[in-house]
This record gives structure tokens, sequence and C-alpha cells, in this order.
């Protein structure tokens, strides 16, 4: 029991010493992902855009050959990918 606890703790000990070992050379190698700003400037414009036009008076026109709105689930031999 005695030699069971020995090298519980041991192990214990050694992977706890890996773990910070590791973070602290992890800690070292950060780097900025967006050095170059190429998504803060995309995110930028996008929070910048217009916003769409909400008087417009177009609506959607569905096909009247079988097509809808509902959101039933098709029957697998009815897909048209498949």
């Amino acid at each position: 029991m005695f030699l069971i606890r020995y090298f519980l703790r041991k192990t214990i000990y050694l992977v706890l010493l890996f773990l910070e070992e590791n973070l602290r050379s992890k800690a070292k190698q950060v780097v900025d992902p967006d050095s170059h700003k190429i998504y803060s400037r995309r995110k930028e414009k996008q929070g910048t855009s217009s916003e769409p036009d909400t008087n417009s008076n177009e609506s959607v026109q569905f096909p009247s050959s079988g097509w809808g709105t509902s959101l039933e689930k098709m029957a697998p031999n009815e897909s048209p990918y498949f």
C-alpha cells in the first residue's frame, strides 16, 4: 500500500511539473493571429454597412408547381438530390 501511494504521488507530481513547464513555454509563444488586421477591418466594415431598405414593397413569389413554405420533412425517396 505504501508503494502505491508513493508512486501515485510521484506520478501526480511529475504530471503537474510537466504541465507547469509546458504552460510556461506556451506563454512565450503567444502570437497575434490577426497581425495585419485583415479580419478586424472586415468586421469593422460589416458593422458600419448600411441597413437594408425595409420600406420595399417587394414580396417573394413561390412557384406554383409543388413548391411552398412548408417546413415538413420530405420523404427520402422524393428528394431531388438522391
